[in-house]
């Protein structure tokens, strides 16, 4: 096992040591405590400085009890891996990573393996054309991991424990890679495109950081205009210069891009102009339940007007219920996503969705739904659960 994490550099079980130094009394008292409950040998060079044989069986001791400390413990308490031979300075000790950081890289061990052995997996959900749901425009690419079992990870957990190892960047490329090769393989029709999704927070260099992306896309013999880069987490975006260096960077590629999320956090109109998308996708949690509250539909509505007027093609996003659909075909939507039509699945899925021409007339001019009967077949009306995207969502 090789022991590595923050930067610090790799080293041999028995190597190294794991020294601990806490700022306040109590904290000594709590670690020094932890180590002795979980029968890990330790020496004080000084005081308020514990340090251990670093080996997998005592880093995994500690850490099971360390799972006791506080939080603010586990911010205050630092640690420094040091040669056995070299007693550490206080003043080195406090320049070092968190405990909590140390935490965070072992209990991210599990991704770093599903990286390495190649084991994630993209599920494709429909992006549907609104006026006729059983024609599908688009497939957005939804990463999942798999166990060593062939149990499913799910994006939430994988995203999550990426954040907190520093592993953010390495998911997102992989997870690109993985939509590209996953589509390739599934025979969609050659009309159909596919949504990628990028986080700009996790693309330093934009040119360097997509190219492997762009190369995969030329090298599967689909035409790169099919490719649609979806950004997620658009308001948390701060960079704008790095973000139009990515959007040129797709374009130049022959690729489109879509925003992801419009009507969501107070920068997406702002980016809206910034990034003059080919497609912006309404945030789900504007168009749920849109349908009954008049409030959120003035929004959403204005939206959408705001969208054609910019000659922008409009997605709504999390599609879950009849009346739902309904208000986008009447309000404009061009496309319309989420589990009305159907759940992502590995196999892209087909929606099967009954529309009675009465109904479709009835979502044209606004009539309710107890004017027109409208069936979803195979899909999961009653889930609320967003699934979570690419890189982070």
């Amino acid at each position: 096992m090789e022991v590595q994490f923050d930067g610090f550099p790799a080293c041999e079980p028995g190597s190294r040591s794991l020294c601990l130094a806490a700022a306040q009394e109590h904290d000594t008292d709590a670690l020094r405590a932890a180590l002795q409950a979980a029968d890990v040998p330790f020496h004080e060079p000084f005081s308020a400085v514990l340090c251990f044989e670093l080996t997998p069986e005592s880093l995994r001791k500690a850490s099971a009890w360390w799972s006791v400390l506080d939080r603010r413990e586990l911010e205050s308490i630092r640690c420094l891996l040091s040669d056995q031979r070299e007693v550490p300075t206080v003043a080195r000790l406090m320049q070092s990573q968190r405990l909590s950081s140390l935490l965070a890289w072992m209990n991210g061990q599990w991704l770093l393996d599903v990286l390495r052995s190649n084991r994630l997996m993209t599920y494709f959900q429909p992006i549907v054309s609104a006026s006729d749901p059983n024609q599908v425009f688009a497939y957005e690419c939804l990463l999942r991991g798999q166990t060593r079992e062939g149990g499913v990870i799910s994006p939430y957990r994988l995203f999550t424990a990426a954040r907190d190892t520093g592993l953010l960047k390495s998911l997102d490329a992989a997870a690109r890679l993985t939509a590209i090769a996953c589509f390739q393989s599934s025979h969609a029709p050659a009309e159909t495109n596919v949504f990628i999704n990028v986080n700009p927070r996790s693309l330093d260099d934009p040119c360097r950081n997509l190219h492997a992306a762009v190369q995969a896309i030329l090298a599967s013999g689909l035409a790169p205009e099919r490719f649609v880069f979806e950004l997620v987490e658009s308001d948390q975006v701060t960079d704008f210069d790095n973000l139009l260096q990515i959007l040129d960077f797709c374009r130049e590629a022959g690729c489109r891009v879509a925003l992801d999320d419009l009507g969501a956090g107070y920068n997406s109109l702002n980016l809206l102009a910034v990034m003059k998308p080919d497609f912006v996708k309404l945030d789900m949690d504007l168009i749920r339940d849109v349908d009954q509250d008049a409030y959120k539909g003035r929004v959403a509505g204005k939206l959408l007007e705001l969208a054609k007027e910019l000659q922008v093609k409009t997605v709504a996003e999390g599609v879950e219920t009849a009346g739902e659909w309904q208000w986008v075909v009447h309000h404009g939507a061009d496309y319309a996503q989420g589990y009305f039509f159907a759940k992502p699945a590995a196999v892209p899925p087909q929606p099967e969705v009954q529309v009675p021409s009465r109904a479709v007339h009835a979502a044209e001019f606004g009539v309710s739904d107890s004017d027109a009967e409208v069936v979803a077949v195979g899909t999961d009306l009653g889930s609320k659960r967003r699934d979570m995207k690419g890189s982070d969502k």
